[in-house]
C-alpha cells in the first residue's frame, strides 16, 4: 500500500599554458585528450584477488571491498568496474557526481556472473546513488534490508540490475528527478516492511519499484513476485509504486505475479500527484496469490491519497485471474481529469473481478474489455 517513507565531486580544471607571442603556435589535441584521461582513469574491485592497500587502477591491482567506492574521490567519466563473480558483504554509496556526457559509471569486467552486492549498506539499501550523472550497470543487490538500490540524486541510470529479496527493491527517493531505469529484472521484493495488526492502515512494503521523484523513465524492465501477506490489505504489493511523484514515464515493461501493477498517490507535502503516464506495458496475475490482483490504482479528490491528475493509461495489455481482480480502478471522484484510458486490452473474467471499475466517467477510446464493468455506480 502507499507509503509515507522518505528517504561534489570538484571537477579539476587543468590550465593550459600557451607560449609566449613571439613563438606561440597552434594548440594539439594530444594535450587536451592526456589530461582529460588523466581526470577520469577506471578503477577495478574484485572480492577474491583484490586488496584495499592497492592502486585500484589495474586488473592486478584491484580493490578488495566496496568500503573503497564509498571512501573515493571520482572525476566526472571515471569508471569503477566490479569483477563477475565476485560477492561483496557490504554495499555502498557513491556522492560524488559526474556531468552530462561525462557519468560516473559503476559496472563489470571479467567472465561470469554479475557480481553480487548483499549485506547492509547505506540507508537500508545495497546500493545507494546519492550524487548525480551517475549509471549503475550489470550488477546484483541482494537482501540488504530495505532497498537493493536507492537513488537520491539527479540524472542517473540504472540498467541491467538484478535485485530481489528486499522490501523495495529500487527506491527512486523524493528528489530524485530525471533519471532513465531501463532493462532492470526485480524479483520476490516482497517483504513487509511495516506489518502490524494494530494500528490499521500502515502496513507497507513489496514493491519493485517505489517512485518518490519526478520525471523519471522506467522501460523494459521486468518484476516478478512483489506480493505479500498483510494484516491491513490482506495481500499488498506493486510492481510500480508512485507517491509524491509527477510526470514520470512507465513504458514497454513486463509484470508478473504482483498485487498491484501501479497504485499512485500523494502525502500530506503535496496536493496531488500529476501527468503519470503508462504505455505499452504487459501485465498479468496468474498466481495463487493474486486473488485480488489490480492493474491500475488511481483515484479523485475525494480521499487523502488523490488526486491523481493526467494519469494516462494507455496500449497496455492486462491479463489478471484472481476471483476478485481489476484491471483498473478509478474511484473517490474519478474524472475526465483524473484518467485517460485507451487502446488497452484488459481481460478478467472472474464471476467478482471487473475489467474496469469506476464511481464516474473518465476520457476512454478504443479499449477491449473481456470482464465486467462498473461506470459511475
Amino acid at each position: 500500500m502507499l507509503t509515507a517513507l522518505a528517504a561534489v565531486s570538484l571537477l579539476s580544471c587543468a590550465a593550459v599554458a600557451t607560449a609566449p607571442a613571439s613563438t606561440a603556435t597552434t594548440p594539439t589535441l594530444r594535450p587536451v585528450l592526456a589530461a582529460t584521461a588523466a581526470a577520469a582513469p577506471t578503477y577495478y574491485v574484485d572480492s577474491a584477488r583484490g586488496s584495499d592497500s592497492a592502486a585500484g587502477t589495474s586488473a592486478a591491482t584491484a580493490w578488495r571491498s566496496l568500503a573503497k567506492v564509498t571512501s573515493g574521490t571520482f572525476a566526472p567519466g571515471t569508471k569503477i568496474l566490479l569483477r563477475r563473480g565476485s560477492w561483496f558483504g557490504k554495499g555502498f554509496e557513491l556522492a560524488e557526481s559526474g556531468r552530462s556526457g561525462a557519468p560516473i559509471t559503476v559496472s563489470t569486467y571479467g567472465n561470469g556472473a554479475r557480481p553480487v552486492v548483499s549485506g547492509g549498506g547505506a540507508h537500508g539499501a545495497c546500493i545507494l546513488l546519492s550524487g548525480s550523472y551517475l549509471v549503475l550497470d550489470n550488477v546484483s543487490a541482494a537482501r540488504c534490508g530495505y532497498s537493493g538500490i536507492g537513488v537520491s540524486g539527479d540524472h542517473n541510470t540504472v540498467r541491467s540490475a538484478y535485485v530481489y529479496g528486499h522490501a523495495t527493491g529500487v527506491y527512486v527517493k523524493a528528489g530524485s528527478d530525471y533519471g532513465t531505469y531501463t532493462s532492470n529484472t526485480l524479483v520476490d521484493n516482497n517483504i513487509e516492511n511495516v506489518n502490524t495488526p494494530s494500528p490499521g492502515g500502515d502496513d507497507s512494503g513489496s514493491f519493485g519499484f517505489l517512485i518518490h521523484g519526478d520525471r523519471n523513465l522506467f522501460s523494459g524492465n521486468t518484476v516478478r513476485g512483489s506480493i505479500a501477506r498483510s494484516y491491513d490489505w490482506v495481500w499488498d504489493g506493486g510492481a510500480f509504486e508512485i507517491y509524491d511523484g509527477d510526470y514520470n514515464v512507465i513504458t514497454r515493461n513486463t509484470s508478473i505475479d504482483n498485487n498491484n501493477f501501479s497504485e499512485l498517490g500523494h502525502s500530506k507535502n503535496q496536493a496531488s500527484v500529476t501527468g503519470n503516464v503508462f504505455t505499452y506495458n504487459n501485465i498479468s496475475a496468474r498466481c495463487a496469490e493474486c486473488t485480488e490482483a489490480r492493474g491500475l490504482i488511481v483515484r479523485g479528490a475525494k480521499v487523502k491519497y488523490g488526486p491523481d491528475y493526467g494519469t494516462v493509461f494507455s496500449g497496455n495489455t492486462v491479463q489478471l485471474t484472481g476471483p476478485t481482480a481489476r484491471g483498473v480502478t478509478c474511484h473517490a471522484g474519478c474524472s475526465t481529469r483524473i484518467l485517460t484510458m485507451r487502446d488497452n486490452a484488459i481481460t478478467v473474467n472472474a464471476k467478482l473481478g471487473y475489467a474496469v471499475w469506476s464511481d464516474a466517467g473518465f476520457v476512454q477510446a478504443g479499449n477491449r474489455l473481456s470482464g465486467r464493468v462498473s461506470m459511475g455506480q
